[in-house]
């Protein structure tokens, strides 16, 4: 019993070190921020929907709602060290009873169901299995499994919903059209031979890729500048943030303080954009060397040599 409180206190002080979250099911289709909490989120926010207080008390530490994903933000966490300690909820080993390195039975009573370690990141995680649903029909009004949206308004300002993912709308240019027209009036000059440019490709349908299992360590919350060679030899620049190891925004534009820069040729990329499973042509692209990758920065460029090294 003294041991257990004098890790409880070690925990208290050292709550503001850093933060965690919950493991919630990625096979779930919540929204986080519509006013309901639901599935397995533990918060809902500017509601009274929070269990993060009772959450934070099954360990023994304070715990707060993370606006961001429906998450609890606790403290520290150790995980491997078969030692629980932290925001952990658990991390399973012989160095301690078991009774005193998994809360996760407990923290599904406040489900009703049965949680179970997962020994990859100390937290908790719910033993349904809602892979089984019946499979998404699109139009029926519904957003379910992998669909984005049923009705444009589901999707964000300058998307349209079209089979039920959002996909960017194409507008006219209207100045464009204006000039056309006063040419048809003008006497025709001799044309002047543009400088020879290569058309730069909108990479925005990447958003929602899932990047392969093997980048998840890397990308699970990354900022990264693609470089994409161009046929003509110059280089088209775009921004793209990762989390959870999925593509969460892609920008027009080179993006500062960023963790990796990535490099790959125009024609291997609008392959990979083109391809039917984008997900495997990635992986693939990475197996084959096609799409390359480096860190940036002091600390990444020494971890990166420190992990080739021992590998």
């Amino acid at each position: 019993m003294k041991k257990l409180l004098l890790l409880l206190l070690f925990l208290v002080v050292l709550s503001a070190a850093a933060s965690a979250q919950v493991l919630v099911s990625v096979e779930e289709k919540t929204v986080c921020g519509d006013g309901i909490r639901e599935g397995h989120e533990m918060c809902e926010p500017d509601t009274d929907q929070d269990l993060c207080e009772a959450a934070g008390k099954v360990i023994g530490i304070a715990m707060v709602c993370d606006e961001r994903d429906c998450t609890c933000l606790p403290k520290r966490m150790d995980c491997g060290n078969e030692i629980r300690e932290g925001a952990e909820f658990c991390d399973p080993g012989e160095k301690e009873d078991k009774e005193e390195n998994d809360f996760c039975p407990a923290l599904g009573n406040l489900f009703n169901e049965t949680f179970t370690c997962d020994p990859d990141t100390c937290l908790c995680k719910p033993e349904t299995i809602f892979g089984a649903e019946p499979p998404a029909i699109c139009g029926d009004g519904n957003i379910t499994r992998d669909e984005e949206c049923e009705k444009d308004e589901d999707c964000r300002a300058d998307y349209e919903c079209k089979n039920c993912s959002c996909v960017r709308k194409e507008w006219i240019n209207e100045s464009v059209i204006t000039e056309v027209k006063k040419n048809l009036t003008k006497k025709q000059e001799p044309e002047k031979k543009p400088k020879e440019e290569v058309k730069k490709t909108d990479y925005h349908d990447f958003v929602g890729v899932i990047l392969p299992d093997y980048l998840q360590k890397d990308f699970q919350k990354a900022r990264v500048n693609v470089y994409i060679e161009l046929e003509n030899g110059s280089t088209q620049v775009v921004g793209v943030t990762t989390l959870h190891n999925v593509v969460q925004e892609i920008e027009d534009e080179k993006l500062s303080s960023v963790n990796y820069d990535v490099f790959v040729k125009k024609k291997k990329a609008n392959a990979i954009l083109n391809a039917d499973d984008q997900g495997a042509a990635l992986k693939k692209a990475f197996d084959d060397g096609s799409v390359t990758y480096k860190p940036k920065g002091l600390f990444s460029r020494f971890w990166a040599w420190l992990v080739g090294l021992f590998s």
